[in-house]
């Protein structure tokens, strides 16, 4: 992999986590989750020096949603943001982010008058602007946890998920995905979009173009029938010690579903991973605490933080 200004695609980002994981094993945002992001208007490139990968975002107003209306209002589409870089911690941050100015203006020949930087890390960057907004980037729990949602915190959910199995296992199969049934899990996933109350935008796009390039080696799922009839579906995907929940969804009407899910999916795809993300909450205050419910042992932010 030369050390070019590169657009993150299809055909390299695994060679681009191959060499995350070595400068950092415990980076917890996969490179193919970054990949989906141009769905959402913000499509990633890198730059390898060998010592670190520089990540930048190129903003698409039209799609961008990923950090709502703060970057529409500075009228920013077509222009970069960078990203914490990612680094073993012997370097220093600031020089660092200095560099990432500087390859961002030699590689793209723009001259942009104001750049920001999307922190994802806890550091204090100084000497550049106060972050200015702040979105809830991911929430990881402990993949044991899940299994059973054992303990006095999880007792709710627990209660949920001995519901499910009580009133509904006689009648359910569960599946672990394969590709055969790739477009039963799309077209579940269309009509739980179509019905349902959170933002759905894009997320089909994302699933298809993730199940073309399915890859059972690191890819796994679940899908969950009741009658014959898919009440829910999920798929993720082994980061290093992190299993990262890619796609979720459940048919609500069924107590428990998503309890039971989520419970099945580790089970039945033995993932022994220290911890699982359930990524962003996609600016939703709903997503946000359903997915706080759950007690998170810990929950990453992004920053948007002006540089020049």
């Amino acid at each position: 992999m030369n050390n070019k200004f590169i657009k993150l695609d299809w055909n390299n980002y695994k060679e681009v986590q191959n060499k995350v994981n070595l400068i950092d094993a415990t980076y917890d945002i996969s490179m193919l989750n970054y990949l989906t992001w141009s769905h959402y208007g913000i499509t990633i490139y890198f730059y390898d020096d060998n010592n670190a990968i520089y990540l930048y975002g190129q903003i698409d107003i039209k799609k961008q949603q990923i950090f709502n209306n703060e970057l529409d209002s500075r009228n920013y589409d077509g222009n970069f943001v960078i990203f914490s870089p990612i680094y073993n911690k012997k370097d220093n941050i600031n020089d660092l982010i200095s560099k990432s100015i500087k390859i961002l203006k030699e590689y793209t020949n723009n001259n942009q008058k104001e750049i920001y930087l999307i922190n994802s890390t806890s550091e204090i960057i100084n000497g550049f602007s106060d972050p200015i907004y702040e979105t809830y980037a991911n929430f990881i729990y402990l993949t044991e946890s899940f299994k059973t949602f054992a303990g006095k915190k999880l007792q709710k959910k627990r209660n949920h998920l001995n519901f499910f199995i009580n009133n509904y296992s006689n009648d359910i199969l569960v599946k672990q995905f394969d590709i055969s049934l790739k477009q039963e899990f799309l077209d579940f996933f269309k009509q739980e979009i179509n019905d349902s109350e959170t933002s759905g935008e894009y997320e089909y796009d994302v699933l298809k173009e993730v199940l073309d390039h399915y890859d059972d080696s690191f890819m796994s799922g679940t899908v969950i029938y009741y009658n014959n009839k898919i009440i829910g579906a999920t798929l993720g995907i082994i980061n290093n010690d992190i299993y990262e929940i890619f796609f979720e969804r459940s048919d609500t009407n069924f107590r428990g579903s998503y309890q039971y899910l989520i419970s099945s999916n580790l089970k039945i795809n033995n993932i022994n991973t220290k911890y699982v993300s359930r990524q962003d909450d996609a600016g939703m205050e709903n997503i946000r605490k359903s997915k706080l419910s759950y007690y998170p042992i810990e929950i990453k932010k992004n920053k948007i933080q002006k540089l020049i």
